[in-house]
């Protein structure tokens, strides 16, 4: 839910931001009409997108810190895992080998000739303010959220899951009902998907109020429904190939809680290892999707960012440290700014990002 409420909360700062500036623009031109294009042109400036994204991890990081404390009652860094690895600068320098690595595939791979996100680096100014946030903000807060909150909570919760029969029938139940529901609503359309997108949270509804011992806990029936929500929303605008590949995920994850409940329950050790696997691929799979929109939902840099995310997760499970993964995400993003900053002769010559 909190993953839900990030995204939530990115874009209506961001939409804020957005008014705000149309505010400016409309008092420095009065009597000029406020056209879509105005508001588009608004929507990629890199001033107004880091102006709400920073609001937006700003309320992130309050809510996280609200969960740790109150929830959990536990210490906001140490339930985190944050700890500073001595070897620092190896996992600097590695993110930097990795964004290498991942420029010399990525000739390889039939990427778009154009990007909703290169529209942030239309001018110099703006190169420099992302190039700032990509950074200095973005790696850190990301890395709290994806790797230092997202990713032990779903640790735990498969490994619980895995390790109990009745907990791994209802989560293969649940994979195969996503599964199911993205292909259902790809082929909806108009009102008959609007009317559908509600199902989800009406049948909700119904089982918790008619079942006096649900399966599965009111709370995660709640998020699991807004999530098949979103999902199938989501699965309904993506490209083919990302929906093929989604629900072979489902099925997959399907067929591993299938096993799990046909054993009883996997054994503690096997079970936290389900759990490890499981949550790496999930935590980067989000990390991807998250940035879909500034990807255009294309499946070859979704796959590469993917990929980034499997890197950083697994850092982040090997190590049990926090800091691990956001040295190696920022000299990951410190490399491919460098790379930009040179081949365009110091942000000039944007137009060479093509």
């Amino acid at each position: 839910m909190l993953a839900v409420a990030a995204v939530v909360a990115i874009n209506i700062f961001v939409t804020i931001a957005v008014a705000i500036y149309l505010a400016i623009y409309s008092s420095g031109h009065p009597g000029e009409a406020i056209s879509a294009a105005i508001i588009q042109k608004l929507t990629f400036n890199p001033y107004v997108m880091v102006s709400g994204q920073f609001l937006g991890y700003l309320a992130l990081l309050v809510a996280m810190a609200w969960i740790i404390r109150n929830r959990y009652h536990r210490r906001f860094w140490q339930t985190l895992q944050w700890s500073w690895p001595s070897a620092w600068l190896r996992y600097l320098f590695s993110g930097m080998i990795l964004a290498l690595v991942v420029q010399v595939v990525s000739r390889f791979l039939p990427l778009p000739k154009s990007l909703p996100i290169q529209r942030y680096f239309e001018t110099t100014g703006g190169a420099y303010l992302m190039a700032a946030f990509g950074i200095l903000i973005a790696p850190l807060v990301e890395e709290m959220f994806f790797r230092g909150f997202l990713y032990p909570v779903l640790e735990r919760a498969f490994a619980r899951a895995l390790h109990n029969s009745r907990t791994a029938r209802a989560g293969a139940s649940l994979a195969l009902l996503f599964a199911a529901w993205a292909l259902v609503m790809r082929a909806l359309s108009g009102a008959a998907l609007l009317a559908a997108a509600l199902l989800p949270l009406i049948g909700c509804a119904l089982l918790l109020s008619r079942s006096k011992q649900p399966a599965i806990s009111t709370p995660t029936s709640i998020v699991a429904a807004v999530l098949l929500v979103l999902w199938g929303l989501a699965m309904h605008f993506s490209s083919r190939t990302l929906l093929l590949t989604a629900v072979s995920a489902c099925l997959a994850l399907g067929l591993l809680f299938v096993v799990a409940a046909a054993r009883g329950g996997m054994e503690s050790r096997a079970a936290a290892v389900g759990g490890i696997a499981t949550a790496v691929v999930l935590t980067a799979a989000s990390f991807a999707l998250i940035h879909a929109a500034q990807l255009a939902s294309s499946v070859a840099p979704l796959a590469i960012l993917f990929t980034v995310g499997l890197v950083l997760t697994l850092v982040r499970a090997l190590t049990r440290s926090l800091a691990a993964s956001v040295l190696v995400h920022v000299g990951y993003n410190t490399a491919l700014f460098a790379m930009l900053y040179l081949s365009t002769n110091q942000f000039r010559n944007l137009e060479r990002m093509n």
